[in-house]
C-alpha cells in the first residue's frame, strides 16, 4: 500500500504503460564527465536522445579538458552531470580533488542540477566514511552531512541488489531499480543533513546496509531558488531498458514541473511564501500590489492535480499584503501553490516536511 490517492496511482500507471517524448525544460546541459571506459555515456546519452529529441546541449569535460564555465552553466536551466563509472579525476572537482567554483556559483544564483554517478565521493575522498560541515561543498551544496559506506567495499564483498523509492520522494513512477548485474558495487551510502529528501534507498531483505540512502534531493534555497538531485549510482547500469528510461523521463518531469513554477507573473508581486517548508497547518502568502486585483489560489501536486479547494481572497487593494494559506494534513513531499492574480496564473514550489 503506497499510501498515495488512486487518481496518482493511476497517473502513474498510464505514464509508465505509454512512454511518451517529455515535455521539458527549453535549456538542458548534460555534462559527460567521464572517459567512458565502459561505454556508459553512451547508453545515457541515447536515452536522452529519445526523450528529448536531442534537444539539450552536450557538454564533453575530457574533450575540453575542463569543468564548463560559469557562462555556460548560467545559460541553462537544469544542469545533468553525468560521472558514470569512472574511478578518478572527474572534472566534478576541477580534475584537481578541489571544489568546484564554478558549479557552486551557478547554484548559488538558484540553479539547478542532478548528479549522476559511481565514485563520485570517492574520487575526491578515497574509501568511506568522511564527514562534512558548513563550508564544505558536500555539505553546501550536496546537501551530504556523511559519506557512510560504499555497497562491496564495505558489506563483504556482496553489493547492492536494488535500489527502492523513498516513500516520501513524491517523485511519481519511480520504481525499485535493478541493475545489469546481480549486485550493484561502490554505490554510496550517505547521511543527508536536515531538510534533504532520500528519493532512493538500498532496500532488500537481510541486506547488511538495508535503509541506506543512495539518492537525495536538496532544495538548495528553500525551494524558491535552485535545487540539486543526486544519484550516488550510474543509472546506465539498470535494466530493463525500459525501467532505466522510465525512471529518466519521471525525474526529467518533476525537474520540468519545479522549474517551470519560477513564473514571472508572480516575480512581478514579489511572491514569498513562508515558511517553507510547512511544517505546521498554515503559511503565509505575501504579495506586493500596485493596483487593485482579485487574489486567489489552491494547492496540487506535481501532476497537476488540486489537493485543496480554491481559496478565494477577493480583491485585494495595493500595499504589502500578508495572506494566511491553511493546509490540510498532507503527506510530507513536493507540492505547488498556484496563485491567480488578475488573469494571470504562477506557482511557488512548496515542501511540506514531516
Amino acid at each position: 500500500n503506497s499510501g498515495l490517492p488512486v487518481s496518482v496511482l493511476l497517473w502513474a500507471v498510464l505514464v509508465f504503460s505509454h512512454p511518451v517524448k517529455a515535455q521539458l525544460l527549453s535549456s538542458i546541459l548534460f555534462v559527460e564527465d567521464t572517459q567512458d571506459l565502459f561505454s556508459n555515456a553512451e547508453i545515457i546519452k541515447a536515452d536522452f536522445d529519445e526523450l528529448t529529441g536531442g534537444t539539450y546541449t552536450l557538454y564533453n569535460t575530457f574533450e575540453e579538458g575542463q569543468s564548463p564555465p560559469l557562462s555556460l552553466l548560467q545559460n541553462h536551466q537544469l544542469v545533468i552531470w553525468y560521472c558514470g563509472s569512472d574511478l578518478e579525476d572527474l572534472y566534478f572537482w576541477d580534475g584537481l580533488d578541489q571544489d568546484n567554483q564554478a558549479l557552486a556559483a551557478y547554484l548559488e544564483l538558484g540553479g539547478w542540477l542532478w548528479l549522476i554517478g559511481t565514485d563520485v565521493l570517492y574520487d575526491r575522498y578515497g574509501p568511506a566514511p568522511a564527514d562534512f560541515s558548513p563550508g564544505e561543498f558536500v555539505y553546501d551544496w550536496l546537501g551530504i552531512e556523511r559519506y557512510q559506506l560504499q555497497t562491496y567495499a564495505d558489506d563483504g564483498g556482496i553489493g547492492l541488489p536494488y535500489a527502492t523509492p523513498d516513500p516520501n520522494a513524491y517523485i511519481y513512477g519511480l520504481d525499485t531499480l535493478t541493475w545489469q548485474f546481480p549486485t550493484l558495487y561502490y554505490v554510496d551510502g550517505v547521511l543527508p543533513r536536515e531538510g534533504v529528501l532520500p528519493v532512493y534507498r538500498m532496500d532488500v531483505g537481510g541486506y547488511v546496509f538495508r535503509d541506506s540512502i543512495c539518492g537525495v534531493y536538496y532544495p538548495v534555497h528553500g525551494i524558491e531558488g535552485g535545487g540539486v538531485m543526486s544519484f550516488f549510482f550510474d543509472l546506465a547500469l539498470v535494466s530493463p531498458a525500459d525501467l532505466r528510461q522510465q525512471t529518466l523521463l519521471f525525474v526529467l518531469e518533476f525537474f520540468d514541473s519545479i522549474v517551470k513554477t519560477k513564473d514571472p507573473i508572480l516575480a512581478g508581486f514579489g511572491a514569498r511564501l513562508f515558511p517553507n517548508p510547512v511544517s505546521g497547518s498554515s503559511c503565509t502568502l505575501q504579495l506586493q500590489m500596485d493596483d487593485p486585483q482579485l487574489v486567489s489560489c489552491r494547492l496540487v501536486d506535481l501532476s497537476g492535480r488540486a489537493v485543496t479547494s480554491q481559496l478565494e481572497f477577493g480583491r485585494q487593494q495595493p500595499g504589502n499584503l500578508n495572506l494566511e494559506i491553511p493546509f490540510p494534513s498532507l503527506p510530507p513531499g513536493f507540492y505547488v501553490l498556484e496563485v491567480t492574480i488578475g488573469s494571470g496564473t504562477g506557482g511557488i514550489p512548496v515542501i511540506v516536511g514531516q
